[in-house]
């Protein structure tokens, strides 16, 4: 019986009240902020606390531990119950199911298991679209036995290109890895229909499949691969498996149309913002919208509403590749779960107008803390706000004298500092956020006129550049 989470559309204060089933849930967010980040972490149910708590207060003790008293019996029936639930969500054999620890522990150890299989001059397929844990334990396989990792193409839809694979996929392509739900953009890969024409080209070829981020109603038809128990080794996380058991017979009772629904919804007031670019409009997803707000920072505007107690997620997803896909490595990304409703929406729609109603709201941070601005260079170096520029003949850098404020709340530092803008080939900024977090290991080295512990203004200046890089410089192939 299917029915869907009922929701209380009683708000206060913009957030989210959720009554009956969702009562269940965790308590860490819900009333207190609006979560838009399940994609990364979902909040869990009271049920899969509940049953966690129960395995470490009343049957707490080991799998291997084989006597005969209730407290193993229950465990290991807990373990058993546990796995047909999983082999019925992927249309599996109980036996074939394995507990890791996560899935970036089962892709590893996939990795180093397969590395017999391989021989110089082989084919590892990915997606440009992979999260690190599926691209990174490849790259490092593939390095070590001197094979080749091919990226499959995506169709405008950042979905593989079926009709493009016999252009990619040959006899010396050993293991295809690729994920089913996108955590970046939330894109739908049509697994069986991928792996037919894979398996059509050669039959011999492994495939692997990234099922982490799947809508928990969907089901998956898993591939004919034998998995041994003999990966489960130790102990178990048995505390997790009991909580696993409880999720997911509480999500086997749940409707997800109106996560979609919701989707929707968010779609068409996030197209109402002037300058707001969506990345996967028009491609289906049933909870992922990802996007950017043209003049800002990703992760200014998510730091911006952290304060107001608007949680989402800002960067590149742990998708290292994804620049590749849509020109940005920085992006926001919201993620709906059953928890949320129309109200959280409206909420962040409404501090994404604040800021474009008002600029000011985000371009004074940089002027509030000490900065280190990449500009272009055409551009002007801009002097913050209660500050007086004063040139370095010598060193040809620009000094601007402002004062430091430590928060929004407090008043100004009575002790001027110096910031240093250093230009560079580039019209992108290093994000506020970030400079805020370096403010005592720079304001160490940074005084009244830039030289402090026998550091002069161009030393100053090349450890600001280098550490503006970071968030600028596209991630190396290899980790």
């Amino acid at each position: 019986m299917n029915f869907k989470p009922a929701i209380n559309q009683n708000r206060k204060n913009g957030l989210s009240t959720i009554t009956t089933i969702v009562l269940v849930i965790s308590a860490f967010v819900v009333g207190v902020a609006i979560y838009l980040d399940s994609a990364a972490t979902s909040l869990k149910p009271k049920i899969v606390i509940q049953a966690i708590v129960d395995y470490y207060q009343k049957y707490s003790i080991n799998s291997h531990s084989e006597n005969n008293n209730p407290w193993f019996r229950q465990v290991w029936k807990t373990i058993r119950e546990t796995r047909q639930l999983v082999a019925q969500k992927i249309v599996a054999r109980a036996e074939e199911i394995i507990f890791v620890p996560s899935a970036t522990y089962a892709l590893n150890i996939l990795s180093l298991s397969l590395r017999d299989y391989l021989t110089p001059g082989d084919k590892i397929a990915l997606t440009l679209l992979e999260h690190g844990s599926n691209l990174y334990p490849w790259q490092a396989t593939a390095q070590t036995k001197t094979a080749e990792i091919v990226f499959l193409p995506l169709t405008n839809d950042f979905v593989i290109d079926i009709n493009q694979l016999s252009n990619y996929i040959n006899q010396q392509t050993k293991i295809v890895s690729f994920f089913h739900l996108s955590n970046s953009l939330g894109t739908i890969n049509p697994v069986a229909e991928i792996a037919q024409k894979i398996k059509k080209i050669n039959p011999e070829c492994l495939i692997i499949v990234d099922a982490c981020q799947n809508n928990p109603t969907e089901k998956i038809n898993q591939l004919d691969l034998f998995l041994p128990q003999k990966f489960e080794v130790g102990t178990l996380p048995l505390a997790q498996i009991f909580g696993l058991r409880a999720g997911l017979e509480f999500t086997n009772k749940l409707d997800y149309l109106q996560q979609i629904q919701l989707r929707n919804y968010a779609l068409r007031q996030l197209k109402q913002i002037p300058n707001l670019i969506i990345y996967n409009q028009k491609q289906f997803s049933p909870n992922i919208i990802t996007f950017n707000l043209t003049g800002y920072h990703a992760h200014d505007i998510a730091d911006y509403l952290g304060k107001k107690k608007i949680l989402l997620r800002a960067g590149d997803f742990c998708c290292p590749y994804l620049a590749k896909v849509i020109g940005t490595n920085s992006a926001l990304r919201i993620s709906l779960d059953i928890y949320n409703n129309q109200g959280d929406i409206d909420r962040l729609i409404d501090c994404l107008q604040e800021i474009v109603n008002n600029p000011h709201l985000l371009i004074p941070v940089y002027n509030a803390y000490l900065t280190c601005q990449l500009v272009g260079d055409n551009h002007t170096v801009p002097t913050p706000t209660g500050g007086s520029s004063e040139e370095s003949s010598a060193m040809g850098e620009t000094l601007t004298e402002q004062y430091y404020v430590k928060e929004e709340e407090e008043e100004l530092d009575a002790n001027p500092v110096l910031t240093v803008s250093i230009e560079k080939a580039t019209t992108n900024y290093v994000p506020a956020v970030a400079v805020r977090r370096r403010w005592r290991t720079l304001s160490g080295i940074i005084g009244r006129k830039g030289c402090v512990d026998g550091l002069n203004p161009t030393e100053v200046a090349n450890t600001g550049r280098l550490r503006g890089q970071e968030r600028l410089t596209e991630l190396p192939v290899e980790r």
